[in-house]
């Protein structure tokens, strides 16, 4: 197997056009979070009222295109995502393109590969840093070699690495699925929590919550565990990760004392909805985000599963977009969440309902090692593949 230079295969290889994406609508456009879950989300792109392609021709993306970010943080430097749309769609500033020579790459062979350690472990030496992020330039982009076989052989790569990835999907859709139906069981028991068609009683959520949230001292001693808006996923409201620091190398952010049981809820671009339960055991003591809102139920009037789902609701979070919207920072405060006025069914309800989400969480649970497994599998054959392992 050849290792080629990723300028041979890659005739194109470009930033793309300077747009200010200031309208609401016209052909959509690319930016960075387009590419954030690595697949094109077409509801995160941005507009500038544009109806006429005669200035933008050429930045149009064509199927098979692959789109990379290359400033960023570090960690999602080199993030990738093939375009495989009929949509008509303009290539953005700050992300590269990548258009491959046909006769020379499968672009999904390409994509794979730009999704392997095989590329990604090579990322690092090009990459220069700066105080918020990160970046690399396409000079030294186009030097960096990948493993290229004969086309045959790419397309069996590609074959196996797609059913590998339909396995993994399918898991996925079953977990989303057991989302929709808490979700269902919610709007059953108990109908739209901000419309209240039920007639239950009604507060400000702040009348419900504990004013207990503390601040870490500056003289705390030990280490600390520390969440911020990045360790949330928002396709599924959980916390993913978080990161242990000494209280002296920690972010400034960093000052939330956490209980379990505490929903988080990010200040910054609510329509993002990256919210989430602290469910989660830390080997510190755990430190949240001052750009979360931290929602700490009194237990003898609220179950925190069902305020849980109250503050993800759509027209909860609805309300709050549109705060932000006229803010010159797309932010809101605390208090403009905890002001917001919902419906108080009875605790005993509301109890109710959290046993049903307990057991499906115990489902989702299996099907996330499940998930974990069939991950592990796709990471495994990706290592054989790109080091010519997979087809002799």
């Amino acid at each position: 197997m050849k290792w080629i230079e990723l300028g041979e295969v890659f005739p194109i290889i470009r930033n793309g056009k300077s747009i200010k994406q200031d309208g609401y609508e016209g052909y959509p456009i690319t930016r960075i979070e387009t590419i954030a879950d690595r697949y094109i989300n077409e509801n995160r792109v941005g507009y500038a009222n544009i109806h006429e392609l005669d200035d933008y021709e050429e930045y149009v993306l064509q199927k098979g295109d692959i789109l990379m970010s290359h400033i960023n943080s570090v960690k999602h430097l080199g993030k990738t995502a093939i375009f495989d749309s009929d949509t008509i769609m303009i290539h953005g500033m700050n992300l590269l393109c990548l258009r491959g020579d046909k006769d020379k790459i499968n672009n999904y062979y390409g994509y794979y590969c730009l999704n392997s350690d095989v590329f990604l472990n090579q990322i690092s030496h090009i990459t220069k840093k700066s105080v918020n992020q990160a970046s690399f330039n396409i000079t030294n982009l186009k030097k960096i070699k990948i493993p290229v076989p004969p086309m045959e052989t790419q397309e069996k790569i590609v074959k196996v690495l797609d059913h590998a990835q339909a396995l993994i999907d399918k898991r996925k859709e079953q977990i989303e699925s057991l989302d929709q139906l808490i979700e269902s069981i919610f709007y059953t028991m108990f109908g739209d929590p901000v419309r209240n068609e039920k007639g239950w009683e009604v507060k400000k959520l702040e009348e419900v919550l504990l004013n207990n949230v503390s601040n870490i001292k500056k003289d705390f001693k030990d280490d600390i565990s520390y969440i911020d808006i990045g360790s949330i996923n928002n396709n599924n409201n959980s916390i993913e990760s978080y990161n242990n620091f000494k209280i002296k190398d920690a972010p400034s952010r960093a000052k939330r004392i956490l209980n379990h049981g505490d929903i988080l809820f990010s200040t910054v671009r609510p329509n993002l909805k990256n919210i989430a339960i602290f469910d989660m055991y830390t080997e510190n003591t755990a430190i949240g985000s001052t750009g979360f809102c931290i929602i700490r139920v009194n237990e003898s009037l609220v179950n925190n599963k069902y305020i849980f789902n109250v503050v993800k609701n759509s027209r909860f979070t609805g309300y709050l977009v549109k705060i932000a919207e006229g803010a010159s920072y797309p932010a809101v405060k605390d208090s403009d969440i905890k002001s917001i006025k919902i419906s108080i069914p009875p605790i005993s309800l509301q109890n109710e309902f959290a046993q049903k989400v307990e057991v499906i969480e115990k489902q989702k649970e299996v099907l996330r090692e499940s998930l974990e497994l069939l991950e592990e599998n796709y990471k495994s054959i990706m290592d054989k593949a790109f080091k010519g392992q997979l087809f002799n």
